[in-house]
This record gives structure tokens, C-alpha cells and sequence, in this order.
């Protein structure tokens, strides 16, 4: 099995080099953290016992926030060490943890890659938030009898469409997490039907919420708004957009101006991936609209 998966892994990265090479050359992405990609990972006090928590992205790392200040609290005999897999979601991890832990970008799924990474990191357990189960990775730390928890759990309609498609590996993985802790219900059944053992499955609620702000004056929101020349005049802010999603936005955005009780509504759209930003421009110029930089 781990034989196959290298030799589907190393074909599926031939497939796609060109596009990482466009990327780098063109957007500045994955210039870095190669030798942690390859498992050249380490901690800071190998003395302690270890916890590893994944978060592949900017928004899975706010999320961890709470949690990890919880875990700091209940195990402070602990080393915390995170990994990211996107430049936004590292340089997002650095900011908030590089000064106390060590935050490093997630290795590839080959097996003698995991097999490195756990050698160096030697984890007392390993944290994955949403849905980042890499097969390699489960293996691995099921060989050496490190519990592999999912943490604010979920698999999306697509995500778990494609899962469908080949259950009888998915089995052979999912089988092997030691808890999954989900979002809502129907993502629960979602992982008991791609394999994970039914009475390993709990709900909870999602770890987002636990961040988010609820006051109503945001610290900083006055020096934001005369930045941007508001006046006074209300902001919709619509955050980490994805593929199709600006132009629903800019649709309502125009259905919205036609109504007098949004008179000098402006709309900021901060697409979540930045090598995105102009594409989106000239999707708002190509719609009739006309748009300013972030200064």
C-alpha cells in the first residue's frame, strides 16, 4: 500500500511541477520550506514531550488559537509544534506562535518523508484540524502508537463526493484515527461512512466560533475607516473568497445599491488566495464597477 501511494504521489508531483513552477516564478509561492517538506523538521526542546498539530491554512490556524492556549494550560510539561501547508496559513502560524514554538511547513505524504519527520519530531500525538488525513502520515503514526486525533472536523460536499469514488482506501486510513471530533452531524456520519469506527465519532461545535469577535466596536475600526476614506458610510466586508463567489457578491453587492437603505454601502472583497487580487479586479471592471487598491 505504501508502495503504491509513493509511486501515485511521485507521478501525481511530475503532473504538476509545471504549475508550481508557474506559481513560483509568477506569484512568489512556494519559494520556501522545501527541507521541511521533505521532513527536515525539528523542535526546539527535544527534553519534552511532544504534541504535533496540523493546520493547513490561515483560517485552521485562528481556529486553533483557543485550543492550543488550552492545551498549554492543561499540559505545560508539553512541546507544541504546528505545520501549515499554504504561505498564507505559515506566515499566519509564525505570527501568532514562532516566538514560543516551532511552526514549520507541513512534509509531503511520501512514506520515507513521514518516517523522517516522526524521527525528528518523535510526537507524543498528532492534531489534525478539519480534514487533513494523509494516508502515509496516519500509517506511520499508527506503526509507532501515536494517537491521531481530528480536531473542529468536517468534509465538504466535494471533498466528500471524491472520497466516495474510492472507499475501499479511504477504509484503510480512516479506520486508523483514534477520534474524530465534527463540526455537526452530518459531518460525523460523513466520516463513519469513509471509514472511521462509528463510536470514535463525536459532535462538537466548530472551533471558529470560539474565535470570532462578537463586540460590537472592534478595537482599531475608526483608524481603519478614516484609512480608507469611509465617511462614515457602512463596509460589507466579504473575506476569504473563493472561485465564483465575487461575482454572487458583486451581484447582490449591485442589487443592494438599488435599494435607498444601503445608500454609500462600499464593499471590500478579500479573495483567499492573493495571487487571485487581479483576476477579481477585473472581474469587478469587466462587471461595470470600478475598484481601488488596499493601501
Amino acid at each position: 500500500m505504501r508502495l503504491l501511494l509513493d509511486v501515485v504521489y511521485l507521478l501525481a508531483g511530475i503532473a504538476v511541477s509545471p504549475i508550481v513552477l508557474y506559481r513560483m516564478l509568477r506569484h512568489g509561492r512556494y519559494r520556501t520550506g522545501w527541507d521541511q517538506r521533505f521532513g527536515r523538521v525539528a523542535r526546539r526542546d527535544p527534553q519534552k514531550k511532544c504534541i504535533w498539530l496540523h493546520a493547513v491554512s490561515m483560517g485552521e490556524v485562528n481556529a486553533a488559537q483557543t485550543l492550543l492556549a488550552q492545551i498549554e494550560k492543561q499540559l505545560p510539561d508539553f512541546e507544541i509544534v504546528i505545520s501549515t501547508t499554504t504561505d498564507t496559513g505559515f506566515a499566519r502560524a509564525d505570527k501568532l506562535f514562532g516566538q514560543k514554538w516551532s511552526v514549520f511547513y507541513f512534509p509531503f505524504d511520501l512514506s520515507w518523508v513521514t518516517r523522517r519527520a516522526f524521527d525528528r519530531l518523535r510526537p507524543a500525538a498528532c492534531l489534525l484540524m478539519e480534514l487533513e488525513v494523509w494516508p502515509n502520515f496516519v500509517f506511520t503514526a499508527r506503526a509507532r502508537n501515536v494517537p491521531v486525533l481530528v480536531l473542529n472536523g468536517r468534509i465538504s460536499d466535494r471533498s466528500f463526493a471524491r472520497y466516495r469514488k474510492i472507499k475501499w482506501a479511504t477504509r484503510t486510513f480512516f479506520g486508523k484515527l483514534d477520534r474524530v471530533l465534527a463540526q455537526t452531524p452530518e459531518y460525523a456520519e460523513r466520516f463513519r461512512e469513509l471509514g472511521c469506527p462509528a463510536e470514535r465519532v463525536l459532535v462538537t461545535n466548530s472551533l471558529k466560533y470560539d474565535t470570532a469577535q462578537v463586540a460590537d466596536r472592534v478595537e482599531g475600526a475608526d483608524t481603519l475607516a478614516q484609512q480608507l476614506g469611509l465617511g462614515g458610510a457602512r463596509l460589507w466586508v466579504a473575506g476569504g473568497t473563493g472561485d465564483e463567489e465575487e461575482k454572487i457578491i458583486l451581484d447582490v453587492y449591485r442589487s443592494l445599491l438599488r435599494d435607498h437603505r444601503f445608500d454609500g454601502l462600499r464593499l471590500t472583497v478579500v479573495p483567499r488566495k492573493p495571487e487571485r487580487f487581479n483576476e477579481v479586479a477585473e472581474l469587478i471592471e469587466r462587471m461595470g464597477g470600478s475598484w481601488e487598491p488596499e493601501r
